[in-house]
């Protein structure tokens, strides 16, 4: 008896998602007696920012919550062996450390997991993760490390009691309404590009009788954010969606969510049952954000349908929309089942490759795939 009530847990976030992730992990197993330690590693560390996790994290009787900027201060600062259990979002520079724990849970902070290589994890205690759409997995896990899927309805359930303490509420004030998510990375291609982009889609959409609410992703607000208000200013049917909080856990009442190679184009219609689509920016593979990013857009690619797929149902209703965006969605296999998607999300270079061949190898991986 004595063992149980002492058994000290570590969670290890980066916040928001993450924690609520690890909120809905400690009320699954519904143990009672623990001690539990949250760690939250951010690069933001402003006043706000720490306030509104340790106001999340208060569900929860933590015996203490710490905050660090680096993963290196976590190394550096914590005795991991004094926990009966560690449960850690995907850190990379944290896989060392993964490989050799043996009390260690890995959990997910969104469906870009799906990339993280875990085969050399084989001391892995378990892994917690979210089962996008019922397709996502991490890939070719060893199959000795047992997996649990993060309850949808225990996750909305925790997600009611952070807007409950936030005094946020999930309704909007017009019906048929679309949601578009803005992402810094399209102002790759320039500023232009990506301003002409937003407002083609913007004006298409409002032509169809949408309302349509732009999430701005916050590196966009100093650039694009002033330029669609302006533009907009007095259009009533462009309206700024400025949530607090994680969009994940509101439940709104968006008739769909477009964008261009965004995870919430997977988190919402698994979270809230909302269809999305991808629109088309392939220019975007093409340009120099880095491997992972790549690897993104080729995951959201395949399980988001695509403008072109979805065009013809989009003056239907909600549920015809919804209805169509399933019979696409059936005709996907599983990742774990897709061998090219694979290779793709695990491609590692050989230590010896020069720049130029890590990227002429990786494009034709991406070529193949995309043709």
């Amino acid at each position: 008896m004595e063992a149980i009530l002492n058994k000290k847990r570590l969670f290890i976030t980066t916040g928001l998602i993450s924690l609520i992730n690890a909120l809905t992990i400690i009320e699954q197993q519904s143990e009672e007696q623990c001690e539990d330690t949250l760690i939250v590693v951010s690069f933001n560390q402003n006043e706000e920012f720490i306030k509104t996790q340790t106001r999340i994290a208060s569900l929860h009787n933590f015996k203490q919550i710490i905050f660090y900027k680096k993963e290196k201060e976590l190394i550096k600062n914590i005795n991991f062996e004094q926990y009966n259990a560690v449960y850690c979002i995907t850190f990379y520079k944290l896989t060392k450390l993964f490989s050799k724990l043996t009390n260690c849970y890995i959990f997910d902070e969104g469906p870009g997991y799906a990339i993280f290589n875990v085969q050399r994890l084989k001391n892995l205690s378990g892994f917690y993760i979210t089962n996008f759409l019922e397709k996502f997995s991490f890939i070719d896990a060893p199959a000795q490390i047992p997996v649990k899927f993060i309850n949808i309805d225990v996750f909305n359930s925790i997600a009611e009691k952070v807007l409950k303490e936030f005094g946020e509420s999930s309704i909007l004030p017009t019906s048929r309404n679309v949601l578009f998510i803005g992402h810094y990375v399209y102002r790759k291609l320039g500023d232009d590009f990506a301003e002409a982009f937003y407002k083609k889609y913007i004006d298409y959409f409002i032509a169809l009788g949408y309302n349509v609410y732009f999430k701005a992703h916050p590196r966009d607000n100093d650039v694009i954010l002033p330029i669609l208000k302006e533009t907009y200013k007095n259009n009533p049917s462009f309206k700024i969606l400025e949530n607090k909080l994680p969009i994940e856990i509101y439940n709104y009442d968006f008739d769909l969510v477009i964008g261009a190679y965004s995870g919430m184009l997977v988190s919402l219609p698994h979270y809230r049952k909302i269809p999305s689509l991808n629109l088309p920016m392939k220019e975007l593979y093409h340009t120099d954000v880095g491997m992972n990013f790549k690897k993104f857009f080729a995951l959201y690619d395949e399980y988001t349908p695509s403008f072109d797929e979805m065009k013809f149902v989009l003056d239907k209703s909600k549920q015809e929309i919804w209805n169509h965006y399933e019979h696409i969605l059936q005709t996907k296999e599983k990742l774990n089942d897709n061998k090219l998607l694979k290779q793709i999300l695990l491609y590692k270079s050989n230590v010896f490759d020069t720049v130029f061949l890590k990227r002429r190898k990786f494009y034709k991986l991406l070529k193949n795939y995309m043709s």
